[in-house]
């Protein structure tokens, strides 16, 4: 090796130390700053939101107040809302809530799903977007909330969020307020003083299915045990579509999480196999704000696709994938759909929260759902996404990223075969 060779490979050693260096002081910058910024919101933030509410209750007129009612609080996720479904019927038809006005506070993205009003009286929609960051919007509907008369308030959410779910429940003037509450969880400290804002706590197994929390909360709040715990849901079996065959849909987004997204090219891949080698129809589904995914997927995919992304409504969705022959997604609120609607349905899923919702639980199958998982165990799971690797060029972590295209197409072979 010569002189001169040397002397370039010193200078490019001592350029990635230099480098090495100025990324960990980058590292440790963002350590502190998201510590400073966690302190902060604990520390300022919550108190200013919380005092803003109680002010705007205090100076709220009962005049016109509601007539007395049961109160319900659930504004999570689409998928969660799944899995409560028959917890909330049970709920609904128990002795303890029997001749009750019962009314369902709920996220607006699935507030109009038209199974809630057979089940409750009333649905109060609420934007949590608009409710966190629209001081004008929050008032508003914390003063709605403030002039019903309520017997109960029941938060029957697992992981609640202070400045959402619990605040609304604070707003409301009840003897009584019941709220679940996980154990075998770190409790923030900002939760331990929200707790207080109930009368009575349902202590619940965080490191159970939600499924199984939800059937626990519901028989020890009524009494009444919850025979078949598992989501159903009926479709009109009239999909507005352009094709006549039979018909696999693809949903290649990670919903709220993007890094539980397994990649489009992966399934484009997987479509084209479908397509190839069974014969299907291809429909892509997703939300609006999936639409860069979708058009990814649509890139790498070499035969004709139905877009359906963004374009409908959710009772429509429902339609589509009820009439579906097979549904291929990531860890999403569509999984549970599928699921309730007995639709085979293979799902992608990582290691950050792995047991919670998916897979379920083994008797889930008695009940005629259909729903299989593909996962790549690592000795870290349970993370709650705090990855403990460094992730890709496409910010996947290793749970998502090293799942095979062969294992998603041996369990799909698996489901056409028992078909």
């Amino acid at each position: 090796m010569s002189a001169g060779q040397i002397r370039i490979d010193a200078l490019c050693e001592k350029k990635l130390r230099n480098k090495s260096k100025k990324n960990q002081k980058l590292e440790i910058f963002l350590i502190l700053k998201w510590f400073l910024v966690a302190v902060l919101v604990r520390r300022i933030v919550l108190p200013i939101i919380f005092l803003f509410d109680r002010l705007v209750v205090l100076t709220t007129s009962l005049e016109n107040s509601n007539s007395a009612a049961i109160v319900i609080i659930r504004t999570d996720n689409l998928g969660d809302l799944i899995l409560w479904l028959p917890a909330a019927k049970a709920l609904a038809d128990s002795k303890m809530l029997s001749g009750e006005r019962v009314i369902l506070v709920a996220n607006s993205n699935w507030a109009t799903l038209p199974i809630l009003r057979e089940i409750f009286a009333e649905v109060i929609p609420i934007d949590l977007k608009k409710f966190r960051q629209n001081i004008f919007y929050r008032s508003r509907n914390i003063r709605k909330l403030a002039r019903l008369r309520s017997k109960m308030v029941i938060n029957p959410i697992v992981s609640r969020e202070s400045v959402t779910s619990d605040s609304l429940a604070r707003a409301i003037k009840s003897q009584i307020k019941i709220a679940a509450a996980p154990k075998n969880e770190p409790l923030p400290r900002t939760l331990g003083a929200v707790n207080r804002w109930y009368t009575r706590l349902i202590w619940v197994d965080g490191t159970h299915h939600e499924l199984l929390n939800n059937q626990y909360f519901a028989e020890n709040l009524t009494g009444t045990l919850l025979e078949a715990p598992w989501p159903h849901l009926e479709s009109a079996q009239q999909a507005v579509r352009s094709i006549s065959g039979k018909y696999a849909v693809i949903s290649p987004g990670g919903g709220s999480l993007d890094l539980k997204a397994w990649g489009s090219e992966k399934f484009a891949r997987i479509a084209d196999w479908l397509v190839d080698e069974y014969g299907f129809d291809i429909v892509v589904a997703g939300t609006y704000s999936e639409r860069n995914v979708v058009d990814k997927f649509k890139n790498n995919f070499h035969h004709p696709v139905l877009d359906r992304c963004g374009t409908m409504s959710l009772t429509e969705l429902i339609e589509l994938i009820g009439d579906a022959s097979l549904v291929v997604t990531n860890d999403t609120g569509m999984v549970h759909i599928a699921a309730a609607l007995r639709v085979p349905t293979v799902v992608i899923v990582g290691g950050g929260d792995f047991g919670k919702f998916l897979p379920y639980p083994a008797a889930a199958a008695d009940s005629g759902i259909k729903l299989d998982v593909v996962y790549h165990k690592l000795d870290c799971y349970q993370c709650a996404w705090r990855c403990i690797y460094d992730p890709d060029v496409n910010g996947k972590p290793p749970c998502i990223r090293d799942i095979a295209i062969d294992d998603v197409k041996q369990v799909i072979f698996q489901f056409l075969e028992k078909s």
